[in-house]
């Protein structure tokens, strides 16, 4: 073991998936920590390994599960809040909050010796687990999202993503349902065509993509939340409406948008940093109890 840096991460992580913010967020942990000197690996989950995607432009090794298995005291492995108990039995676990735990799965299974890491506040808002620390890293794809002031904008599009059967309650007239979310020129170029970007689910990344290009996102109310319920939940919510009737705070509030995701990406790699250090004292401190 390095005493200078005393524990390797193994992400526990699906095959990249651009169209999925989970996704890409444990991929970009892995990036950031290898960037920053420490050793990271993906361990590949979900799909065969001669299938797995990564992200070119990222750093992410797969590791070598014998090497994992030899070593695995000197290893912190971070499984998402979709994974059920610990089925690497590893013996230092992170369980990254990226949605809120059970949404998925029906089913919250962590361990009491389980370091608990919260993404945003809808994920971790519960009672029944104590939060350690947060983690916020973002990949803003800033150079493909932006408004790009074409001369003329008309109708909206929509998504229902997380909320499938929901019910359509907004004017349908010109209106185009978003089926592929990969973030792409295709997606910015249509929330740069449209007013309002509807959406259905209240919590995905789409809305600050589409209020970055200069589109409206209205998050359709569900569940019986109210706007303060929602606005609690959720790290920001400038540039986007709870409802029809809160679309002057959205344009109001629009400009702010870029400029808080510019930030957190400039911290993204000091937010890792902190949490490398904070998280082996944790397992340290433990092993020596």
């Amino acid at each position: 073991m390095n005493s200078q840096h005393p524990y390797m991460f193994a992400i526990f992580a699906p095959s990249f998936d651009s169209s999925s913010g989970g996704c890409i967020v444990l991929h970009k942990l892995c990036d950031i920590l290898n960037q920053l000197g420490y050793q990271a690996y993906l361990y590949t989950f979900g799909t065969k390994i001669e299938k797995y995607i990564v992200n070119q432009k990222y750093t992410t090794p797969l590791i070598d599960r014998s090497f994992f298995h030899q070593n695995i005291q000197n290893f912190i492995v971070v499984y998402p809040e979709i994974i059920s108990g610990n089925p690497l039995k590893a013996p230092n676990v992170v369980r990254w909050l990226l949605h809120k735990p059970g949404f998925f799965t029906h089913e919250i299974d962590f361990g009491e010796n389980d370091y608990i890491l919260g993404f945003s506040p809808f994920s971790y808002q519960n009672p029944d687990f104590k939060i350690h620390d947060k983690l916020l890293i973002l990949e803003g794809n800033l150079d493909i999202f932006k408004n790009y002031h074409f001369s003329k904008r008309e109708g909206s599009c929509y998504i229902k993503r997380k909320n499938p059967n929901a019910i359509i309650v907004h004017d349908m007239e010109n209106s185009i349902e978003i089926v592929d979310t990969t973030p792409s020129s295709a997606l910015a170029e249509l929330f740069n065509k449209k007013i309002f970007f509807y959406c259905y689910d209240p919590y995905t990344f789409l809305c600050i993509q589409a209020a970055l290009c200069g589109c409206i996102p209205v998050i359709i109310p569900c569940h019986n939340m109210s706007k303060e319920e929602w606005r609690k939940s959720i790290r920001s919510y400038n540039g986007i409406s709870y409802g029809f009737d809160d679309i002057a705070h959205a344009t109001s509030t629009q400009y702010l948008v870029r400029l808080e995701i510019e930030e957190v990406e400039q911290n993204n790699k000091r937010f890792v940093d902190a949490f490398y250090w904070k998280v082996s004292k944790f397992f340290m401190m433990d092993r020596s109890s």
